[in-house]
């Protein structure tokens, strides 16, 4: 089985100005990376969506940014992202929301008797509802689904999360969808030879600025996954 290591990286400037109101600006990356066996197929992207008031252009009500990665033949993937987001309102505060997350997972063979990887789909999603003004934190969320096309098992396909999760919640969503109604069956049969790691991470820092002072604040969190850690809780 020939391994081959993929890497698309994508960064999108958007840079929105207003008169008589806000004043904002964006600027998004995006790494994309698998390992992938001999049929491999990778498609990622970013995708942003700015709402304003229909009566007052310069007044923003949301902004929701998605990334994506869609690949066969999958054996790892990582998707991360990075968001600087600044908004200076009519009153001449700036306001900057600056984010970053990640989402890896690697996976065993997907059989016994086949080579071949899996069907992996993941995104990461960040959302921002200025409707009771810009003193707001980004909400950020994860999803991801796995196919084994050998098998025909789809697991995985609703595990999803956000940055408002404990650890603990993260761990128990990841066990229920890789126990008995996982990516089929018995949990110890499927992650031989017992590489399976998930690990999933975010930041999101704050800040306030206006007239020299400046007010920051935030949150970070980091969860990892790995087969050693499940086995010794399996006994």
């Amino acid at each position: 089985m020939d391994l081959a290591k993929l890497v698309i990286c994508m960064i999108a400037f958007l840079i929105i100005s207003t008169t008589g109101s806000a004043e904002w600006k964006d600027t998004t990356t995006k790494t994309a990376e698998v390992t992938a066996g001999d049929e491999a197929y990778l498609e990622s992207g970013v995708k942003t969506d700015l709402v304003v008031d229909a009566q007052n252009p310069g007044v923003l009500k949301s902004k929701t940014t998605s990334t994506y990665l869609t690949g066969k033949d999958i054996y790892s993937a990582n998707l991360a992202s990075t968001e600087d987001f600044t908004v200076t309102d009519e009153n001449g505060v700036v306001h900057n929301y600056a984010t970053a997350t990640k989402q890896y997972i690697t996976l065993p063979g997907s059989s016994a008797q086949s080579d071949k990887g899996y069907d992996i789909d993941m995104a990461g999603y960040t959302f921002y509802d200025f409707a009771d003004g810009y003193n707001i934190m980004p909400e950020l969320s994860f999803g991801m689904s796995i196919t084994d096309l050998v098998r025909g098992d789809s697991g995985l396909s609703d595990l999803d999360f956000s940055a408002d999760d404990s650890p603990s919640d993260l761990i128990n969503k990841f066990m229920e969808s890789f126990g008995e109604s996982g990516l089929g069956g018995s949990i110890d049969s499927f992650l031989e030879p017992n590489n399976l790691m998930y690990g999933a991470e975010f930041e999101r820092p704050n800040s306030e600025s206006k007239n020299g002072v400046t007010c920051n604040w935030g949150d970070s969190q980091k969860v990892s996954i790995d087969y050693a850690w499940l086995n010794g809780i399996g006994g």
